[in-house]
């Protein structure tokens, strides 16, 4: 309708039309982030006069970190079938064209019945074993603090301790310290049950990365960082990979290790040993060049078994002191030609 100068009225003329809902289906068919949403006062909780699927479609707001348009910010919404949500109806009255601002965390106190309105229609949330503790995550800390073992791992894994060195070293997985304290605990956490904290809490500040199936990343008040895989790891680096330890580095596998390298490779120890110990399999090095070892100091062959040496070409042997060759059993030194001076 137009107005006395002659102009349609603008979104907002006829004042501010607001609502609070449950949310019944995030299914959007378009894919473009909508929900549809139960207007408490407005819809009527018996489904056989207000079905879900003749709710309409309501848009959801994004904070100003995400852009909104061409895919750029954090998208979809993370909203799910029962969130209690605030918005407001473009149309006023009208209520047809409804925007969702936020959601609303409270203290649940009964279990979904999808069978009414206001409730999700799938049956699953509210979480049973949630009920009657508030919205926000258990993992903040406060009085309904989860402990701290199922903060630190997921699904009761044990922790993985005793692995021995090569050198004899035992170390351990490191637990977390996870100690929250509400509000400073800023928790992440998906329907499928991938968690990200970034705990302020103080003395205890950490952060800390989990997949549900128990793969995590920790670092921990010190700065010292854990990681864990449950499944394959795989790194690929497109440039070049520098790796500085300051401390000792201890590498275990309990299956075999393959390392090609197509360049050369240069091991380097400035002050100490070498050791290279194989206690059960045979050891074999094939060289398709040349191959040169220098010793400054003594050098100790022990073979238990027989030795050995295939030469196609010419063999020297150059010995600037005495050469002393000790056989227990029989000697012998055949050539087409043999000349002893």
């Amino acid at each position: 309708m137009f107005d006395q100068y002659g102009t349609y009225p603008f979104m907002g003329e006829g004042g501010f039309s607001w609502f609070i809902g449950i949310v019944e289906d995030i299914n959007d068919p378009l894919e473009a982030g909508r929900v549809k949403v139960r207007c408490f006062g407005i819809h009527s909780k018996d489904k056989q006069f207000v079905k879900t699927e003749h709710l309409p479609w309501a848009m959801v707001l994004s904070p100003t970190t995400s852009a909104s348009v061409s895919g750029i910010g954090s998208t979809p919404h993370r909203l799910v079938q029962g969130s209690q949500v605030v918005g407001f109806f473009q149309d006023g009255s009208d209520s047809q064209f409804p925007i969702v601002m936020g959601s609303i965390p409270g203290i649940p106190e009964a279990a979904p019945d999808p069978s009414k309105g206001f409730n999700d229609p799938n049956g699953e949330y509210p979480i049973e074993d949630r009920l009657n503790a508030p919205d926000v995550n258990q993992l903040a800390g406060g009085s309904h603090g989860e402990s701290l073992y199922r903060i630190s791992r997921a699904n009761g894994a044990e922790l993985t301790g005793d692995v021995t060195s090569a050198s004899g070293d035992v170390w351990n997985e490191r637990d977390s310290e996870a100690a929250p304290t509400y509000p400073n605990n800023h928790v992440i956490e998906t329907p499928s049950g991938h968690v990200i904290e970034i705990d302020d809490s103080e003395d205890s500040e950490r952060i800390h990365i989990r997949h549900k199936t128990g793969s995590y990343i920790e670092i921990h008040p010190d700065g010292s960082a854990s990681k864990k895989i449950t499944g394959t790891e795989q790194s690929i680096v497109s440039g070049d990979e520098n790796i500085l330890v300051e401390g000792a580095v201890r590498v275990n596998t309990k299956s075999k290790a393959d390392i090609i390298v197509q360049d050369k490779v240069h091991v380097k120890v400035n002050e100490g040993d070498i050791q290279i110990e194989i206690l059960n399999g045979d050891a074999s090095i094939s060289v398709n060049g040349n191959a040169s070892l220098n010793i400054t100091g003594d050098m100790t062959t022990n073979v238990d078994g027989n030795v050995t040496t295939n030469v196609t070409g010419d063999m020297t042997t150059n010995v600037d002191g005495s050469w002393r060759t000790i056989a227990k059993g029989q000697s012998r030194l055949n050539g087409s030609r043999v000349d002893l001076n």
